[in-house]
């Protein structure tokens, strides 16, 4: 079985996503990738956002592909670029097994309708239970595909130090809501120490320089794309994982998930599929959505107490498994 596996985009997490599926020994997967990244090239369009032209353009060259490639099962697996073209292109994907996988939810008319659109063209896969039930009043075909550790040890890693570190990891994007984390420990009266790493988006370095002025003396900037290692060292040195995230965020994240890897403590919002998440695998402490004093007096809370991961989050952190992932998608390409 040959497995087409697209994406538009190669930062972040979509390298390792696509690498991960495509290592599988079940079928064969080709990578379809921009930057000449892949195993055949993917076209070189910029699709984020709005751009029909461009969209246009990537349809056709993506619809030429997948006649060279003659695949079983054509996979996209960033489908949140396609949303805002509601298929406009795409019914000829009904031929073929078609897979599109959503990584986070926005609402507004035009996307319920893509959403809704797309649906009647493929199986949908999406990351989190809460997910799972939103996507399903689009109708077709929903499945839950729980997302992985890609950086997972054998071995959590954790230390006692009476001085304690919040990390904030992954792009400074206003839907992450560092803003929120930086006016919150603004009155935090326990020591700690503030680890913001990851590429700058919308907010800089600037930006956090003036909101920590108050607290600057503990705060430790490392604004930059991070290199697996990099990322590696700031989850082990980490003892508390923070996700001060917005309500419009609402998907799987990967600093939780890698977190969770090493056994650390999850602060993040009580709404959504982080909340859930957070609430029902016994991971962290959850606070007020969007609220800078209820996330402050959650990193109070957090920082006065010593938290251990009890059965359930550890039956977690093991589920979180990439051959878990790898062998549930198998299932799937080889079900449709």
């Amino acid at each position: 079985m040959k497995v087409l596996l697209i994406d538009n985009a190669t930062d972040g997490h979509h390298m390792a996503y696509a690498a991960c599926l495509a290592s599988s020994a079940a079928y064969e997967g080709v990578l379809a990738l921009p930057d000449g990244k892949g195993d055949v090239p993917c076209p070189d369009k910029q699709i984020s956002g709005f751009r029909p032209l461009s969209y246009l353009c990537w349809v056709r060259g993506i619809r030429r592909l997948v006649r060279e490639t003659k695949p079983d099962v054509v996979h996209f697996l960033n489908a949140n670029a396609l949303v805002n073209y509601c298929g406009v292109g795409l019914g000829w994907l009904r031929r073929y097994r078609t897979i599109f996988t959503y990584h986070l939810h926005f609402g507004g008319k035009l996307k319920h309708f893509g959403h809704r659109r797309l649906a009647k063209i493929g199986t949908s896969v999406v990351h989190t239970a809460s997910l799972a039930r939103t996507f399903a009043a689009y109708g077709g075909k929903v499945v839950h595909i729980e997302y992985p550790n890609f950086l997972q040890e054998d071995a959590p890693f954790s230390r006692d130090r009476s001085v304690r570190t919040l990390l904030a990891l992954g792009q400074t994007r206003r839907d992450k809501g560092l803003d929120i984390l930086l006016e919150a420990l603004d009155g935090v009266k326990a020591d700690f120490r503030l680890v913001v790493a990851g590429a700058p988006v919308d907010f800089d370095e600037a930006f956090i320089r003036e909101k920590t002025a108050g607290y600057a003396d503990k705060v430790r900037l490392d604004l930059r794309f991070l290199p697996q290692e990099v990322m590696r060292g700031y989850l082990k040195e980490a003892d508390y994982i923070v996700l001060p995230y917005r309500r419009v965020f609402d998907g799987a994240s990967g600093p939780l998930t890698e977190g969770v890897g090493y056994e650390k403590p999850i602060i993040g919002p009580d709404c959504g599929s982080l909340g859930e998440i957070i609430r029902e695998h016994h991971i962290g402490y959850t606070f007020p959505c969007e609220s800078a004093e209820g996330l402050r007096k959650c990193i109070e809370k957090a920082l006065s107490e010593r938290f251990a991961y009890d059965e359930t989050a550890k039956r977690y952190r093991e589920y979180l498994s990439p051959e878990r992932f790898k062998r549930e998608y198998a299932e799937l390409y080889g079900g449709l």
